[in-house]
């Protein structure tokens, strides 16, 4: 990703995988531990992305308005169905709303932790534009499967050993 610094006028190049993060972790844990993490949150990305799609689209779905007429027969089945129901049994407490927020500060917090930048800057869009309204699901998800798939590879560059270190 290119970015243009509004007051330098620099242009800035984030990097797909951050390399002071790796060596900050390998020096304040271990070189073990910080290869770990950055497996660990590899391995989890599809099922992060397939979080995010889901709840943003459910968001959305659930957010999308509904015709009077089915608006009318929906709000008069669940008056009727809510003096059959316990308080225990209410999906609709708010937390529902919250799931997409969630999956993307999920995926911006161990984007951070393991050095994915990219990813870190899609996410931290994403969390403003859904405060301002509505976002585009599906240009997201392409957008955070490339970057997926071009962090995938640098951390598989950095798993190999090097060949210069051995001797």
């Amino acid at each position: 990703m290119i970015h243009r610094d509004q007051h330098t006028r620099l242009t800035i190049t984030t990097p797909v995988l951050d390399p002071t993060v790796l060596t900050t972790l390998s020096e304040d844990l271990s070189p073990t531990i910080a290869l770990d993490l950055i497996i660990n949150f590899t391995s989890l990305l599809d099922s992060r992305i397939t979080r995010i799609d889901h709840t943003l689209t459910q968001h959305r779905n659930h957010r999308q308005p509904q015709h009077h007429a089915q608006q009318h027969h929906q709000d008069a089945h669940e008056a009727h169905h809510r003096d059959d129901s316990s308080d225990d049994d209410n999906s609709n407490d708010g937390g529902e709303d919250d799931r997409h927020v969630e999956a993307l500060l999920s995926m911006r917090n161990g984007a951070a932790m393991a050095g994915a930048r990219r990813l870190e800057l899609i996410a931290t869009s994403a969390l403003s534009r859904t405060t301002k309204g509505s976002i585009a699901v599906e240009p997201l998800i392409r957008q955070l499967m490339q970057e997926a798939r071009r962090f995938k590879a640098a951390a598989a560059r950095i798993q190999q050993p090097n060949p210069h270190l051995a001797a």
